[in-house]
């Protein structure tokens, strides 16, 4: 089954200078590097400005992440199933700028990438222990960064970077062994009518926790 660490790697992460908007509707094409492969994944993005999902693949199956209110849906197409992931939004208060200070700062720097406007902020918490990230607001807000990230948050970038809703990441770097790795990258933004059914797990689809219910 896929993995969802390889998902929320992006939410320590805090893309076209044309699109000038808080509100975008489109798709972006991104790319986001996976710890066991070690190598960068093709990952769709799509957003109609309030509901947002993600599309990739993991280890050979089709699967879909999606924004819903104060929850996450994970999809995964081969099996018909899907998950539901609450966020209770508990620990959004409770975040200092002191952890935000910590974990995230803003050099103030600014620089066009891939036709995005882009501000520089490094990072160094967690996974990304000497991270570097380009953040823009062209295309709204990253859709886990939107999240009551909930009290399992507590204390993380996570909870912190609930702050940061209206940010999207553009590129993302860290030093490992000394060496520069590429973590994320936005490599394509473009305008178009997103379909309805983006957002929604189909009809035919079951419950994980149900199926897992009906076994015991």
């Amino acid at each position: 089954m896929f993995k969802i660490k390889f998902f929320l790697l992006v939410s320590f992460i805090i893309s076209v200078s044309s699109l000038n908007a808080q509100i975008f509707e489109g798709k972006v094409t991104m790319t986001i590097y996976d710890a066991k492969s070690q190598e960068l994944k093709d990952v769709e993005y799509y957003t109609n400005g309030k509901e947002s999902a993600i599309l990739a693949e993991e280890e050979g199956m089709k699967v879909s992440i999606m924004m819903k209110e104060n929850k996450m849906l994970m999809v995964m197409h081969a099996q018909k199933l899907y998950m539901e992931i609450p966020f209770d939004g508990e620990n959004k208060a409770n975040d200092t700028s002191k952890n935000i200070q910590d974990a995230v700062v803003n050099t103030g720097e600014t620089k066009m990438i891939n036709g995005l406007n882009c501000t520089k902020y490094i990072i160094k918490s967690g996974d990304l222990e000497n991270g570097i990230a380009w953040f823009t607001k062209d295309l709204g807000g990253f859709f886990l960064f939107k999240l009551d990230q909930g009290a399992e948050s507590k204390g993380s970038v996570m909870g912190a970077l609930g702050q940061f809703a209206d940010l999207f990441p553009v590129l993302v770097l860290d030093i490992k062994d000394g060496k520069e790795v590429k973590m994320l990258e936005t490599t394509k933004a473009e305008v178009m009518p997103v379909p309805a059914s983006i957002f929604e797990v189909p009809k035919d689809y079951k419950s994980l926790l149900d199926q897992m219910m009906q076994q015991k």
